[in-house]
């Protein structure tokens, strides 16, 4: 038998669905949208979890299609406990050398890092806490300046509270959970003077997935999303998902369709970010989120 929540998340699904743009037309005369093509390698930091949140899952589907070289991956805190994490990142991608977290400079992490860094100058797209670049960078800061962008998946401007709608305030605020999950990691990062992108919970907010609109990823991964959309109905999430990470992976691949502002970033008990003329540090958002949901979904949706 179907479970109740999926057959609630289903019925709101149907009800709702005309009101999304029709991915499946993005595309000149209706083909797939593809993103520009990209010769930038990177380096994946990921907190998959196979119960809760399943954005991770979907930001390594839009890297696989969109030919990203990702050159390794490493397990990272968030969703779930590290040890969790790397099992499932493992199984969400099977054909990359995926590193467990480590605590000390002599760790497979922190060597592997340094072999790819020293070699060429990466990206690193952090979809969880910053712990193992903070480590990498803590044992070897000399190599912060290999690190063309680091992209994060966190911050909050002045005030802001994380409220999936913010006219029905159910229950309490959502966390900024990669940034809550490990501060010290972010000071450590902040101090290298990497340059950061951030893209906050306002970003994934604007871009509302619904489940029924994703036909091209595995049925157990659209399960989950189905059923993820069921558990933040009772919160305003409104039968949809905001796929926070995805969004950052769609920044990494097509930076043009995100308008950035230049922030100085206070870590504190929050992550603030405050508007300033000049920094190395940038806040980006979707210029047009519904046009950057149409071409997620195309290219989720594509062979």
């Amino acid at each position: 038998m179907m479970p109740y929540k999926t057959i609630l998340a289903m019925a709101g699904i149907l009800l709702v669905s005309a009101c999304v743009e029709n991915p499946a037309t993005v595309g000149s005369r209706g083909k797939p949208f593809q993103f520009p093509a990209t010769d930038e390698s990177i380096i994946v930091e990921t907190d998959p979890s196979k119960t809760g949140d399943p954005d991770d899952g979907l930001a390594a589907r839009l890297l696989e299609k969109s030919n990203v070289d990702v050159l390794l991956v490493s397990a990272t805190a968030g969703n779930v406990p590290i040890g969790r994490a790397l099992e499932n990142a493992r199984e969400l991608w099977p054909d990359h050398l995926v590193i467990p977290a480590a605590d000390n400079c002599n760790s497979e992490l922190v060597r592997a890092y340094r072999e790819q860094l020293r070699q060429q100058k990466l990206t690193v797209l952090a979809l969880g806490s910053l712990r193992n670049i903070a480590m990498v960078l803590e044992c070897h800061p000399d190599l912060a300046p290999r690190i063309n962008e680091l992209i994060v998946v966190a911050g909050r401007k002045p005030g802001e509270e994380f409220w999936l709608n913010p006219e029905r305030k159910v229950m309490r605020p959502m966390r900024d959970l990669n940034y809550e999950t490990d501060r010290g990691a972010m000071v450590t990062v902040m101090r290298t003077r990497v340059r950061i992108t951030l893209i906050p919970f306002a970003a994934g907010n604007a871009v509302r997935i619904l489940p029924h609109n994703l036909r091209g990823i595995p049925e157990d991964e659209r399960q989950r999303v189905v059923d993820h959309a069921a558990t933040l109905w009772v919160v305003g999430g409104g039968w949809t998902i905001p796929p926070f990470d995805l969004v950052a992976a769609a920044y990494l691949i097509s930076p043009e369709a995100f308008s950035c502002e230049n922030v100085r970033m206070e870590a504190g008990d929050e992550l603030v970010l405050e508007k300033v003329d000049q920094s190395r540090n940038q806040l980006c958002l979707p210029s047009n989120p519904d046009r950057l949901r149409s071409i997620m979904l195309s290219v989720l949706n594509s062979e």
